[in-house]
């Protein structure tokens, strides 16, 4: 009768021998299943610390980094951050040595243990000779079976212990909502100081839906009026696109970002500017889809939004995620399933160093609404309230308010403004309902919030408090749209609502004029130099003067399904159809 696994290659001559080295295995066992049990108790600590951000006081270091941003010509200030700073990084990358090492240390232990544990069961004391009775060979064999029952818990205990460690690190910001954080294991959580683009940076890029202001309005005035797809009249490039989207095209420079999305998998898409080359396409979320998602609103419908370094991106999941310009995932959030009975698609925004996202849910009795401020480079909640609004689909506005910058925002029924550095309400205008989906517009110290169907109402921007009768300018009732947002080109007021463009006077509020087109808008309008630029659903830009007459210069067709708002940067129009990209130059312009 053979006793052992192991005596094809470990075979002790005699009894004693045996016994010997069954002691030897059997504590060695016990002393390596208990260092491994010590050792998994004290990675797990080290990791709990350092997925739970508790390497540091969250709440003084954000408030130090608050300071600097506010006070950045404060040298001492700034070497205190600094310093700081540098602390918690050298933590940071000794606890994350430490785990290394010690998991390496931990799998020898699980394995010694392993092979001990065997090797002891397998040494289990047996009878030289035939046993001569019944008895004896019944307490073998139990001490055998108690023996190899006692490692083998105790190895997968260990087993189980050790298994959570290979998972990536999550921290938990808001556990009502069920919003999990997941950290990369290549970044460092809140360990780096500010960064942002300088203002000229940002306005010379079209960084955001609508443009660098989130009003519509391009920089320069160079930019081309006709095109022709047939004879390649203007078009510098047509690039197709392998996923549905509603997002609108963000560029930065040479680069140009999308997000597409179907029930499957959500990506965001990197095109080289000057060719049209597909730089890189990113899958980047494969959750389960939300139970309905309208077909109008899909699931890729948020404009993302990008700084120069990251491009940020949300889609109808309720999934965040920060990328770098070669398409690494830098950080990522799952925010829940968004209760919207559209689809979510409002697109992000963005103020020096803050996302800022918008995302209302429910009724205004659920209170699930609640707008998110969090840090770009790690994705730290760094502020967040609470809205008692409904659902909506507009777009989040950084504006200048004057004497500070304004995070306007509207949802039913309120049109409310925040600081968008610390999530601060500055003040609010009960003056929208229902499906609210046109972002505000900010424009010379006015705002003007849309009332879907029903009215346009202008604010005066330096209110605090409840403004809802002591700000207001005027309302108008003609030409409202649902869907488009309003443009302003500082005299005259825009509205596109179905085929319909409506002029007001941006003063009193009085209708100058109204123009009736063959097909629906559902990309919002763009001001670039002196001329307005509309796209409708066919795919045909109309252009015209901005003098005050409407009147017509030109109209130009792209032959496709078009709800995209285009983006304009350097005398270049970037177009998103329903199958293709296109870049529309200036006469003269070709691919370098």
């Amino acid at each position: 009768m053979s006793y052992g696994y192991l005596q094809t290659w470990f075979r002790p001559a005699t009894a004693e021998q045996r016994r010997r080295w069954h002691r030897l295995a059997l504590h060695t066992a016990w002393v390596t299943g208990s260092l491994a049990l010590i050792l998994t108790i004290l990675l797990s600590l080290n990791r709990s610390q350092i997925a739970g951000g508790r390497l540091f006081d969250a709440a003084d270091f954000s408030a130090l980094r608050q300071q600097v941003a506010e006070n950045p010509q404060d040298a001492v200030l700034k070497e205190v951050f600094r310093q700081t700073d540098q602390k918690i990084r050298q933590t940071y990358f000794h606890r994350k040595m430490l785990s290394h090492r010690g998991k390496r240390l931990l799998l020898f232990f699980l394995a010694l243990t392993l092979i001990s544990g065997l090797l002891a069961y397998d040494l289990q004391q047996t009878p030289a000779a035939p046993p001569e009775s019944s008895s004896v060979e019944d307490a073998q064999i139990a001490s055998q079976r108690q023996t190899f029952r006692a490692i083998g818990a105790v190895s997968l205990a260990l087993v189980l212990l050790f298994l959570p460690l290979l998972r990536k690190g999550t921290a938990r910001f808001d556990s009502s909502e069920q919003a999990v954080a997941t950290a990369s294991t290549e970044q460092i959580s809140v360990m780096q100081a500010p960064w942002a683009p300088t203002p000229q940076q940002w306005q010379q890029n079209w960084p955001s839906f609508r443009g660098p202001s989130g009003n519509g309005i391009a920089l320069g005035n160079d930019y081309p009026i006709e095109w022709s797809v047939s004879d390649g009249t203007n078009i510098l490039w047509k690039s197709p696109l392998g996923i549905p989207g509603h997002s609108s095209p963000v560029v930065w420079d040479d680069r140009m970002f999308l997000t597409g999305g179907t029930a499957r998998v959500r990506s965001i898409i990197c095109f080289d500017v000057n060719s049209g080359e597909l730089l890189w396409s990113k899958e980047v979320s494969t959750a389960a889809p939300p139970k309905e998602v309208m077909e109008d609103t899909g699931y890729a419908a948020p404009t993302p939004v990008v700084d120069g370094r990251r491009v940020y991106a949300i889609f109808a999941t309720g999934y965040l995620v920060a990328l770098d310009f070669t398409g690494h995932v830098i950080w990522e959030k799952a925010l829940g399933f968004p209760y919207n009975v559209y689809g979510y698609a409002a697109s992000l925004a963005m103020h020096r160093h803050v996302l800022i996202v918008q995302y209302d849910q429910g009724s205004t009795d659920d209170r699930k609404s609640r707008l998110l401020g969090l840090d770009a480079t790690t994705g730290q909640v760094l502020w967040q309230q609470r809205r008692p609004v409904a659902n909506s689909w507009a777009s989040p506005v950084v504006a200048d308010g004057g004497n500070s910058m304004q995070l306007v925002t509207c949802a039913d029924p309120f049109m409310m403004a925040y600081d968008p550095l610390n999530g601060n309400e500055l003040w609010k205008a009960q003056c929208v309902s229902g499906d609210v989906a046109s972002t505000p517009l900010v424009y010379g110290g006015m705002v003007f919030a849309v009332d879907p169907y029903s009215a346009i109402s202008a604010y005066r921007l330096d209110g605090s408090g409840d403004v809802t009768n002591t700000h207001l300018l005027w309302q108008g009732d003609q030409g409202i749209p649902d869907l488009t947002s309003p443009l302003s080109d500082g005299r005259h007021l825009y509205l596109l609502s179905g085929s319909y463009l409506t002029c007001y006077r941006i003063v009193d509020g009085a209708v100058l004029w109204e123009k009736a087109y063959d097909h629906e808008f559902q990309s919002s309008p763009v001001l670039a130099g002196n001329n307005l630029y509309l796209l409708d659903i066919s795919g045909q830009t109309i252009v015209m003067k901005t003098d005050g007459t409407g009147q017509e210069l030109a109209r130009s067709g792209l032959d496709e399904f078009t709800t995209a708002s285009p983006a304009f940067v350097n005398g270049r129009i970037y177009v998103r159809t329903r199958h293709h990209l296109y870049c529309i130059a200036r006469t003269g312009e070709s691919m370098p």
